[in-house]
């Protein structure tokens, strides 16, 4: 009796195993094409506005964060002033008092926020931002030649326009 439960067990695997056929179908990824530099220079962001507390924000149309590059892609924003350009997010010190600047994506759009102690509006109105819209094709890209997305949001802005330029 054991013998017959052995054999139907084994007879039972084996069409399991035959009947379970794995197609080989592999997604197609999307080409990398050309890094979009959404502001091919500095832009000035003028409607800077209280968001509640101590924050001040602003927010730039930008067609090119379509709701891929929202989900899964990648935006990079460069603050500059003078001569420096910093990326964001970063801790501004000033007088002894700490301003964090960050940024929040969504689709069609990217808004700077600056977070410190009494902002005003006007605290932001000689700052230049440049942003580098990604693909999620373009980060695979990236990723595939050894950055990551950590190490993409540490680049330097002269890095990041050698690189995405």
């Amino acid at each position: 009796m054991k013998k017959n439960h052995f054999i139907l067990a084994c007879t039972m695997l084996a069409l399991f195993a035959v009947s379970c056929k794995k197609n080989d179908v592999q997604e197609e990824l999307p080409a990398a094409t050309e890094t979009s530099v959404t502001a091919p220079e500095w832009k000035s962001l003028s409607t800077w506005a209280p968001g509640g507390g101590s924050v001040i924000s602003a927010t730039s149309s930008e067609a090119a964060v379509d709701a891929a590059v929202a989900a899964d892609g990648m935006v990079l924003v460069y603050a500059k002033q003078g001569g420096s350009a910093q990326a964001l997010p970063f801790e501004e010190k000033k007088n002894g008092k700490s301003t964090y600047w960050y940024y929040e994506v969504s689709e069609g759009s990217v808004t700077v926020n600056a977070d410190g102690y009494d902002m005003e509006p006007q605290a932001a109105k000689d700052l230049g931002f440049r942003f580098f819209v990604l693909s999620p094709g373009q980060v695979q890209a990236l990723e595939e030649k050894g950055h990551t997305r950590s190490s993409l949001m540490d680049l330097s802005y002269e890095a990041a326009k050698a690189l995405l330029n």
